[in-house]
């Protein structure tokens, strides 16, 4: 198995502290990081290849990035680092991002809807294969 990058390791450790630290179960911490590793492999400045898709959340369009974290106070030039970056992802019921009831449409593996109150609570085990 390959190593993971140590910048990477802290990005991960940092995203985790700061979902935990507004009350995140484990659980549900764990599964934002490993969200964003597969979204933009914790790069804020990340493009999505074949797509328009741009930052550690995939924001697209790129605006949408801007947007959302104008409605937290930030500017355009503080959503290009990684920490805004982390406080848009993890305030999504306050910039429009999460709306009330995810949907469970686009992907096999959403099984339930949530809304992100439930999602950061979710304290179920986490399995999986390597």
């Amino acid at each position: 198995m390959m190593a993971i990058p140590n910048n990477i390791v802290k990005k991960a450790q940092r995203l985790y502290n700061l979902a935990r630290k507004i009350g995140n179960t484990k659980e549900a911490s764990l599964g934002i990081c490993a969200n964003v590793m597969a979204e933009s492999g914790f790069n804020e400045g990340a493009s999505e290849v074949g797509g328009s898709g741009y930052g550690l959340g995939q924001w697209t369009p790129r605006q949408n990035l801007y947007n959302q974290g104008a409605t937290l106070g930030y500017s355009q030039s503080e959503c290009e680092t990684f920490d805004v970056q982390c406080d848009i992802l993890l305030r999504g019921d306050e910039t429009g991002q999460w709306s009330n009831i995810a949907y469970t449409g686009y992907d096999s593996l959403v099984i339930s809807p949530l809304s992100l109150v439930e999602f950061n609570k979710i304290k179920k085990d986490i399995n999986y294969d390597l």
